[in-house]
């Protein structure tokens, strides 16, 4: 059968390729290999996979997946704003730094492949035999149709396959296509088809970043899930995995098997709930209509798709005759048993955490599942929120506004929530579709809306207050420092080339009857177009300074290796003494700078240290800079830097010889200019001025950094 499979696979490639305009990869071949059944199968899961990327390609799913990431991006960079300093949301913020990176990285992955690959858009060759096919096109126009298509075609086959190297990373057909187009066919999840470990670890964290506070939860169900069927139990007919689940309501025992049936098997449509409290009146298992109708209900369930995620909710509820039916199915031993749920994930839930309620047959029951697990009560209720904001705000209004909330705005929120210690996140969600989602409806535009408590309100009444903020700069272009309009640009220039292309591929495929003159002069001068404007396309556009560039990793490490040498004082005091010594330093050729990182201090105990180093120093001796800000920058910072230490120095006497003290608050926000800058101060002792060319003295300074990340 195999050699079969080889035989077909090999005749439809070159011709599919051609047909597509596409080009097929090893790993997609063998996957239609191990996966195919027959030969007649095989020619249509390959065609449906060229005919998925090429759709993808004309569709532009890869500006679709941009704006998404760039949303990701904007969102993430709103919240870390917000709530950085904020002690008591760490948690979250080290969420966002993730999800921003992840952004980022597929961005700046994404206009480097697209920069680099478009540098020339076709190599001189090709264009000239463009030229040539438009001028052969126009000496036919006359007779509106060309008459020979067999030199359309030679000409097109010469230079196609340069066009699909262009774009080899929208054209080529990868495993996941022809997975996906298996799934289709079979109703088949992918990560039942994906043989990748990467793939099914994926889908694992999806469902942690989906679920607050339950990563063990969700570990002791995949060591059930993860563990591959083999052929020793492909008989069974009993669930693929089954686990009772227990905890009060509104911990997340719903929300864990919603996430499962999303991640795990890839579509939420497959996510069924079955109330037992309805099964509750059942007297005899022979007799019971309702007995029947209940297992008919499940039949039909996995009959329909196999692969599906079934939640039995309030298990505690249903009859002792249901019960019974469900632990012989569950041991693989009910009569007349038509269910066949092997290819299923059932979930029971019951509210009764003691597991003494279930109508006389725990021991059975609890035997029976794969694993009884409690779900505990979240401790990080704000997380929850900002996860339900997000999940409501999407489903509501797309990716047309980032809605951030305020520890304060979701404290009060919370006590609008009157349920929230019995429903929990129920209650919080409640709470949002009240208070907060109505009032978005007046947003315009890309906006992000800031949500937080008016000034003076109190308990009583916890008013929110909600404050618009138009976004009219690209999220790309702000935080990789373009010029604005930069990003749209690029994505703009993208799309033409991808238009043209596509065009003469759509010509490529109907030269089998007689062309139009007009439709392929029309095509060749699209192209043309696009390859006489080819150019470094990132270099088009200016950065907004030359000192924009993200800190190389090495740099960091650096930086953080020599943090780690600093001197860190325990108390106030330690670090005031430090400075009394420093003040009365004479000139000596020998000093060094003193520098302190000071890591985790509250906001009142830095406030209460630059109060100190005014009172000690003088305001003119202490430069305060914060890295956080917008408009701070590294360029900026360090002129700033090198003019007052320079007017420092030169005011110095030998009679007072008072060094600065420089304050850097949020280092985590650092760019490159002021990493190095600082990594020259601490390894010289000076740094130097690209004004004048000269160095500048730092080594009577006293410098503080602050940061809770180091």
């Amino acid at each position: 059968m195999e050699k079969t499979v080889g035989i077909v696979l090999e005749e439809a490639k070159p011709n599919l390729q051609k047909k597509y305009s596409v080009r097929i990869s090893v790993e997609a071949y063998d996957l239609v290999v191990r996966t195919a059944v027959d030969s007649e199968l095989i020619a249509e899961i390959l065609d449906g996979a060229c005919e998925m990327v090429v759709e993808k390609f004309r569709n532009r799913a890869w500006e679709l997946e941009y704006y998404d990431k760039a949303y990701e991006l904007r969102r993430a960079l709103v919240e870390i704003t917000e709530l950085y300093r904020e002690a008591d949301s760490q948690f979250w913020v080290a969420r966002l730094r993730s999800e921003r990176d992840s952004a980022s990285i597929f961005i700046g992955e994404f206009l480097y492949t697209w920069d680099f690959g478009m540098r020339y858009f076709l190599d001189q060759e090709n264009t000239e035999k463009i030229r040539l096919l438009r001028k052969y096109a126009a000496s036919n126009s006359s007779n509106n149709n060309v008459d020979d298509d067999d030199v359309v075609g030679r000409f097109l086959d010469d230079i196609q396959p340069q066009l699909i190297n262009r774009f080899r990373s929208l054209l080529t057909v990868e495993a996941c296509h022809v997975a996906e187009v298996v799934s289709r066919l079979t109703d088949v999840p992918l990560t039942q088809i994906v043989r990748s470990r990467d793939y099914k670890e994926n889908s694992i964290n999806m469902i942690k970043s989906r679920v607050v506070d339950q990563d063990g939860v969700i570990d002791e169900i995949f060591k059930t899930l993860a563990f591959e069927v083999t052929s020793s139990t492909t008989h069974r007919r009993r669930p693929r995995g089954s686990f009772l689940l227990l905890g009060p309501s509104g911990v997340g025992k719903t929300e864990i098997a919603k996430a499962v049936a999303r991640h795990w098997y890839c579509d939420t449509s497959r996510f069924v709930e079955i109330d037992m409290a309805e099964y509750a009146a059942v007297k005899s298992i022979n007799q019971s209509a309702e007995c029947r109708d209940f297992w008919n209900r499940v039949n039909e369930v996995v009959a329909k798709r196999p692969y599906s995620v079934i939640l039995l909710d309030n298990i505690d509820k249903a009859s002792s005759v249901v019960v019974r039916a469900l632990v012989e199915v569950l041991n693989n031993g009910a009569k007349n048993n038509s269910v066949d749920l092997s290819k299923s994930i059932l979930f029971l839930t019951s509210t009764n955490v003691a597991s003494n309620n279930l109508n006389g047959y725990v021991s059975d029951l609890l035997d029976s599942l794969d694993k009884v697990v409690v779900v505990e009560r979240f401790s990080n209720r704000q997380a929850v929120a900002r996860l339900l904001i997000r999940e409501i705000v999407r489903d509501v209004y797309g990716e047309r506004i980032v809605v951030h909330a305020s520890n304060a705005a979701i404290d009060a929120l919370f006590l609008k929530a009157p349920t929230l210690d019995i429903e929990g996140g129920k209650a919080i969600r409640n709470a949002l579709l009240e208070h907060v989602i109505p009032r978005l409806s007046t947003a315009q535009g890309l906006n992000d809306v800031y949500v937080d408590t008016v000034v003076g309100t109190t308990t009583t009444t916890n008013e929110l207050s909600f404050r618009f903020q138009t976004q009219v700069e690209n999220v790309g272009d702000v935080y990789f420092k373009f010029v604005d309009g930069a990003f749209d640009n690029f994505i703009a220039d993208l799309r033409t080339k991808v238009e043209a292309v596509d065009t003469l591929f759509k010509l490529r495929q109907t030269t089998s009857s007689s062309s139009s003159s007009s439709i392929i002069i029309d095509a060749c001068d699209e192209i043309l177009k696009c390859s006489l404007s080819s150019y470094d396309m990132l270099l088009k556009y200016e950065r907004r300074d030359e000192y924009s560039r993200v800190p190389t990793v090495e740099e960091k490490e650096r930086f953080e290796h020599l943090c780690s040498r600093m001197k860190k004082k325990d108390d106030l005091a330690k670090i005031m003494a430090l400075n009394t010594s420093l003040k009365k330093k004479k000139k000596d050729d020998n000093l060094s700078v003193k520098h302190c990182l000071l890591k985790g201090l509250s906001r009142f105990e830095k406030l209460e240290l630059i109060s100190e180093l005014k009172e000690s120093f003088g305001e003119s001796l202490l430069l305060h800079v914060r890295v956080d800000q917008d408009e701070c920058r590294g360029d900026q910072v360090k002129k700033l830097l090198l003019e007052r230490v320079k007017e420092n120095n030169n005011n110095n006497s030998e009679d007072n010889n008072s060094g600065m003290v420089l304050v850097f608050d949020g280092l985590v926000f650092a760019d490159d200019v002021l990493y190095n800058t600082l990594l020259d101060i601490f390894d010289n002792g000076t740094a130097l001025d690209p004004v004048d060319h000269t160095h500048v003295d730092f080594r009577k300074c006293l410098i503080y950094l602050f940061s809770k990340y180091y």
